[in-house]
Formats: C-alpha cells, structure tokens, sequence
C-alpha cells in the first residue's frame, strides 16, 4: 500500500483534504500527503530551530489521538512555498474529579516576509473547529508574551521557572548506595507509578496514557524533544526518577520533572545533577518543577536562587461546555462545604459576551447556557480562567479587574466551587 494511501486510510480524521483561499494568492491547507507533512516540517526547522522537522512529523504520525488534520499551514500559491502554520496537541487535564480534554496550540510560526498580514488569525477558525473535534474544554499555549492575548488566551497555569542551586548550596552527601541509571521503554510501569505518586499533592495535572507513555520512551526521543530519563535507586531497588530534557531555556543542567523521593534520595540527586552539570560545563542545575516535589523545596531551604515563574496562556472556548465537564469536582467541592452542602438555587456567570448558569439542587450540578442579569458573578474571560484554574483567589479578581464583580450574598458559593487549587502540568512535549 502507497504512503499516501496509509495517511489517508490510518491518520485522516476526514477522507478529504482541506483547502481554503485567502487573500491575495494564499490559500489554508491541512495536508493532505506525507509529502505535504514533510514540507510543513521543513518549514518549522527553518522557522524555530534545526530538529523542529523531526518534530512536526513525530508528532503528527504518532502523538495520540494526533493526525494530519491537526496541522494547519497556509500557502503561497504564487511560489508553493509554506509561509505559515501551527498546530493541535490534544491531551488530558485532571480537574479534581473530572477530566477535561485540552488542544495545545503548538509549533505557531509565520515567514519572516509574511508577518504582520493575519495569518495567525486567518488558521484560527480552522485550529477551533479542531477543538471541538476532540471535544477539547480548555486551550493553552506555551507562548511569547502577550501575543496570544489577543486571540482570547490568559496567563492562568504556572509554567517555567523554578530555582536554580549550585554545588556550593549542598550540603555533604548522605550515605552511599544511592544509583542512577538511564530508564527504558521497559520501565514505562515504573515511571507511570512514580508519576501519579507525584502528582498525588496536585488538584490539576496532565494525565498521560500507556500510549503517551511510549510515544515520550519511543518515537520522541528520536527528536530534539527527547529526554534522559533517570532512574533513582537504593541498592538495586527503584526509588523514582528525574527527567532531563535535551532542549530547554538556560545555560544550566535543566530537570523538567522528577517523581517525590526521600529527603535522603533527593539530596543525593541533587549532588548527582550538581556533578553531571560540572562534567557537561553548566553552571549549575536548574529545576522547573513543581512546589509540591520535594527536591523543589530542598533546593529552596538550601539557598536556591529563585528563578520566578512564567504561566501557561489558556483560553476557555465555551464556557458553558467547561463548566459541565468540571461539574464532578464542582459537586465533590460543594458537597465539603458543610455549611452550604444542602444550598440550592441558580448560580449565574457572565463573563460579559457569554454567560451560563449553574443549577444547584440536592447537591447535583446542571449547567444552561445564559444567566440571569445581574449575574451572580460577572467579569472579563481574562479575570475567570485563573479563577476557575485555581491559580488566582476571587479577592485577586476584585482588587485587580474593576470590571469583575460579584453579588455579595452569593460570595461563600463561588469561593467554595472556584477555590485556590494546587497544580502544575508536567507536559509531554
């Protein structure tokens, strides 16, 4: 069978290509051949960096739930050149008790000669119709300051940053017989073990599938996504593990996700990062963690210097369909509330050009689209997404939006179902 016919028959969500004029001689394309994938890739390396190629195509052809139609690009049809593209990673979010699928915007570049003409803009029709394809409650970015602003994204999710510790912070090494040793695909029980132990502390966390798993342990470490993925041992026996990618931000030796390890374990690891970060020429090790892991706060009680934070950029595409997925950890939280577990009546929130409704009774949830005016809660999109992800309090909203209100007899409510929520994603790409 040909390759394009695989592509067509194995990756394709829809068996027709996608072509679209804009103006002037470009038109939006999703590929429609492995030759069109391989041109978009070619692309991307020239756009962001050698090895983006590999990338684009990994992800394409073997990210989970991910195929051709969750690339986009536009093209110059006057030269047949790519001129500019991103596309979709879709994975799983934990919400407390509930679930939510998310669509990653990934690998957004423009020609140098195109920007400042829309193009983003012009492929973002195209990347929400994917959205609601996969059924996706949530989108973020990893992305440049304040660009995505305007197409509806707010910061709302702690991201990069951290602590950064050096070989004159540590303390001696506690006792021998602490190993470390790369990790295989053949670990991947072990690692999705250690992974949910970390993320135990954590109210909101990326999940990830056996089928995630072998795609981090398999197609992606042939790309310049791959990681060293280190086993932590006692005598012979696994203790957790720190990943360690090979591309990231800094000059330092970089740890993007470590499991929970002993006092003891973690000090040995970060004498054994120190002494790998010596070796390799770094100035030290840099640690874009979690508070919750244990290493983070060894790090800090040691004297780390604090790095700040960055934050994921995440928009909210409906918020009526966001608020029905999240319903089983909103029930879970109202049912905690003692004093307002039997509370029962209509919650409204608008977030001026949309709004939605809560309807509480017997301590289940139903959501409806629309609230009544005035709403019980009332502010701009920017001011409830980090609300609603935990990462700022109402009385934050308050202070800092003028345009973020709230009725005052239904203030206990909202601060019960939106409360400051523990959580960082460890992502997969």
């Amino acid at each position: 069978m040909s390759q394009v016919i695989l592509w067509q028959t194995q990756k394709r969500a829809s068996p027709l290509p996608f072509n679209q004029p804009l103006a002037d001689t470009l038109v939006l394309h999703a590929p429609a051949t492995a030759a069109d994938l391989e041109r978009v890739a070619a692309f991307n390396a020239n756009i962001h960096g050698v090895g983006l190629d590999a990338v684009t195509q990994s992800l394409v052809t073997s990210f989970p739930d991910m195929g051709p139609d969750d690339l986009v690009y536009v093209e110059d049809s006057a030269t047949g050149e790519v001129v500019s593209s991103l596309c979709l990673i879709p994975w799983q979010l934990a919400y407390g008790a509930a679930t939510l699928s998310v669509g990653e915007m990934g690998i957004v570049g423009t020609d140098e000669r195109y920007r400042n003409r829309g193009l983003v803009r012009a492929q973002l029709p195209y990347f929400r119709q994917r959205l609601a394809a996969h059924a996706c409650t949530i989108s973020v970015i990893q992305g440049i300051p304040f660009y995505y602003r305007q197409f509806g994204y707010t910061y709302a999710m702690p991201l990069e940053g951290g602590v950064r510790v050096d070989k004159h912070s540590l303390p001696p090494m506690p006792a021998e017989g602490y190993t470390f040793r790369l990790a295989t695909i053949d670990d991947i029980a072990l690692l999705a073990n250690f992974y949910d132990q970390a993320n135990h502390d954590l109210a909101i966390y990326a999940q990830r599938s056996e089928a995630t798993w072998r795609y981090m342990l398999g197609p992606q470490m042939q790309t310049e996504l791959r990681a060293e993925w280190w086993m932590v041992e006692e005598e012979g026996r696994p203790l957790g593990y720190l990943r360690l990618p090979n591309s990231h931000f800094g000059d330092e030796l970089a740890v993007y996700e470590v499991s929970q390890l002993s006092y003891d374990a973690a000090l040995a690891s970060l004498h054994q990062l120190q002494g790998w970060a010596d070796r390799r020429g770094m100035p030290g090790v840099r640690l874009n963690l979690a508070e919750s892991a244990l290493l983070m706060q060894l790090a800090r009680t040691l004297g780390g210097h604090d790095l700040g934070r960055y934050a994921w950029q995440v928009a909210i595409p409906d918020l009526g369909a966001f608020l029905a997925a999240i319903v089983p950890e909103l029930e879970q939280r109202l049912a905690a509330a003692v004093p307002l577990a039997d509370w029962q009546g209509d919650l409204g929130i608008s977030l001026y050009r949309s709004a939605a409704t809560l309807h509480v009774a017997a301590g289940h949830i139903a959501v409806s689209p629309g609230a009544s005016d005035p709403a019980a809660l009332r502010c701009p999109p920017d001011a409830f997404t980090p609300l609603a992800l935990g990462w700022r309090t109402l009385d934050e909203l308050l202070h800092f939006f003028p345009d973020a209100q709230v009725e005052g007899r239904f203030r206990p409510l909202i601060e019960i179902l939106f409360p400051p929520t523990p959580g960082y994603i460890y992502a997969a790409t």
